[in-house]
């Protein structure tokens, strides 16, 4: 994606569309280095292509560790094939279990099939399925990123810290 460094969080009100593995990681990317409060991630499998990603990883680390009172949620509903493969974000999580939470859906919705990165209440990348690398972002749209963090806080409440994911597999 070029001149991703124009869009701003809060500022620039753009549907961004976008088809591949590069965009979406690379708007992720921009979204998780910009946030300042929180970010919440929903999917199904922490997707390594997307999060298994060293600047990404770098970035929810830099704004768990700004605060205490900067959050960061995960939602992930498949943790056996996280635990099995490795996966960047998971040893940065068990290094900062206490500013990046791990939980996974209740059994109702485990075959949650979309994901989505929320930023700051204002910003967005969605997915309608996870597994595909199309969907649509938009740094300035705090109506719909509260629309999907309604949602994202809903499966929160009902969800529990995933311990398999916690673990240290050695």
């Amino acid at each position: 994606m070029d001149k991703l460094d124009e869009y701003v969080v809060g500022q620039t009100d753009c549907l961004i569309r976008f088809e591949g593995r590069a965009d979406n990681r690379a708007l992720a990317t921009a979204l998780a280095t910009q946030a300042r409060r929180s970010i919440d991630i929903l999917s199904p499998d922490l997707e390594p292509a997307i999060y298994d990603h060293r600047q990404l990883v770098q970035a929810l680390a830099d704004l768990a560790r700004r605060s205490r009172y900067s959050t960061v949620r995960i939602l992930v509903c498949d943790a056996n094939r996280v635990v099995k493969t490795g996966h960047r974000l998971v040893e940065t999580a068990r290094r900062l279990s206490s500013s990046i939470h791990l939980h996974r859906p209740d059994e109702e919705h485990m075959d949650l099939r979309e994901g989505f990165v929320l930023v700051d209440e204002q910003a967005f990348l969605h997915k309608n399925i996870a597994s595909r690398y199309e969907g649509e972002a938009n740094f300035k749209a705090p109506l719909r990123a509260r629309e999907l963090g309604k949602r994202f806080d809903e499966l929160w409440e009902t969800s529990a810290p995933e311990l398999e994911l916690r673990r240290l597999h050695i």
